[in-house]
């Protein structure tokens, strides 16, 4: 098993000096929802920086963030507003498509997202008027991500970048309570927090050689 990353990198580093320099920066935006039924959606934006392979392959750093509205739920967070910021590196896959500077590609990586919850601020208002005071925090942790697009050649140097991606964000955090008028304090674990979201997402690729 020690043996796979070392092959791993001893395969990409064959494929990069064989490849053309070509640094190729990228600036997207869109709309991500979360399949899980406490949380909503919202827009998400992002930027990232890949260099070439080969002529099929190159790797990507990508940062993205998207803010989404929280549903309270029993076993998970109380009304509020999740911020996700996850940063992956990326093998993308390019298969062109004829001559006109079209092409498929499918895409996958690891990466680490870092989780911000912030309370709705009428709903912990609500908890403070019976005297208690509440706080929720949410775990960063391991992200990864799948997905599949288009590319449309623009020019020499510019595409028009159109795809769909799947982010997988599974995570823990917990829960304090503190009595305002005893001094009393109560809390706990949140696990399995469940934070996927499926993005559709635009923007633009500029490569520099």
């Amino acid at each position: 098993m020690k043996k796979l990353p070392a092959a791993a990198a001893a395969f990409f580093l064959v494929l990069a000096v064989n490849a053309p320099a070509k640094v190729r920066l990228s600036l997207y935006g869109g709309y991500a929802a979360t399949p899980e039924a406490s949380s909503g959606e919202g827009a998400v934006v992002g930027a990232g920086l890949g260099f070439s392979l080969s002529s099929i392959l190159s790797l990507d750093l990508t940062a993205g963030r998207w803010v989404v509205p929280v549903r309270p739920s029993a076993n998970g967070l109380s009304r509020g507003r999740l911020t996700e910021l996850p940063i992956s590196l990326e093998l993308r896959a390019r298969f062109p498509l004829g001559r006109g500077g079209w092409a498929v590609y499918g895409a996958g990586g690891l990466g680490y997202a870092l989780h911000s919850f912030a309370l709705d601020s009428d709903f912990a208002a609500g908890w403070k008027d019976v005297g208690f005071e509440i706080e929720e925090r949410v775990d960063h942790g391991l992200a990864a991500q799948v997905g599949a697009g288009l590319e449309i050649g623009l020019g020499p140097a510019v595409d028009l970048d159109l795809g769909v991606r799947y982010t997988i964000l599974r995570t823990k955090g917990s829960w304090a309570m503190a009595d305002l008028r005893t001094g009393e304090n109560s809390g706990g674990p949140l696990d399995s927090l469940n934070f996927d979201a499926l993005a559709v997402q635009a923007g633009f690729r500029v490569a520099f050689r």
